[in-house]
């Protein structure tokens, strides 16, 4: 009788173990699926950002040693110094992580066919480099001011600087800036995650030796 008790329970460890799996590869599936779905939605937003870009062609430059923000034949007529063409950079950081992800998740999908591959590995060199490029481009001096960060008005509220440097004939890049700085708020967050996990990780592994 005790045999058969045992028999049971295992029985009913092996159902829960089998159960376990099965919910498992389902999360695991749905997690892949928002994954991908997150990566062709990134991807479409650069596109966008790319193509039709919604911020002006707006330039940097300083005249006088004071910020500004305006075309480049204002740059020009103005006689502005450390003249900076912040559209351009954004524009072309836009267009370069679009064609990164397309060729990104294309070789994904193909990764049966041999050349696949090495120009998905290719595409991950290039990705690197787009993001430090990024990074410069938004965080330094010129970036940060086209994006809103450095308020000229010391007096004014940040909901009318908004509303200012959004408005109709406005040089500035918010739009292009900001989604900037999301995406490397969001790649900072998860880089400091994977971070401490694999400390936490070799720790625990240390430990336990």
């Amino acid at each position: 009788k005790n045999l058969e008790n045992y028999g049971r329970l295992l029985g009913l460890m092996k159902g829960a173990v089998q159960g376990a799996g099965i919910v498992a590869q389902l999360i695991a599936c749905i997690c892949a699926l928002a994954v991908c779905g997150g990566m062709i939605t990134f991807t479409v937003y650069l596109g966008m950002f790319a193509i039709d870009n919604p911020n002006a062609e707006g330039w940097y430059g300083e005249v006088n040693g004071v910020p500004k923000m305006g075309s480049a034949e204002w740059m020009t007529v103005n006689s502005a110094t450390a003249v900076d063409d912040v559209h351009g950079h954004f524009v072309t950081w836009f267009m370069w992580g679009f064609v990164n992800m397309i060729g990104t998740i294309a070789p994904l999908m193909l990764f049966c066919i041999p050349c696949c591959p090495p120009i998905s590995a290719c595409f991950q060199c290039s990705g690197m480099a787009w993001w430090i490029a990024g990074m410069v481009w938004r965080l330094r001096q010129s970036g940060s001011f086209a994006s809103g960060d450095i308020m000229t008005d010391a007096n004014m509220d940040s909901e009318k600087w908004i509303e200012q440097i959004t408005a109709d004939g406005s040089w500035y890049q918010y739009e292009s800036g900001r989604f900037m700085w999301i995406y490397f708020m969001i790649t900072w967050v998860m880089l400091a995650v994977n971070c401490c996990c694999c400390m936490t990780v070799g720790i625990v592994g240390a430990l336990c030796k």
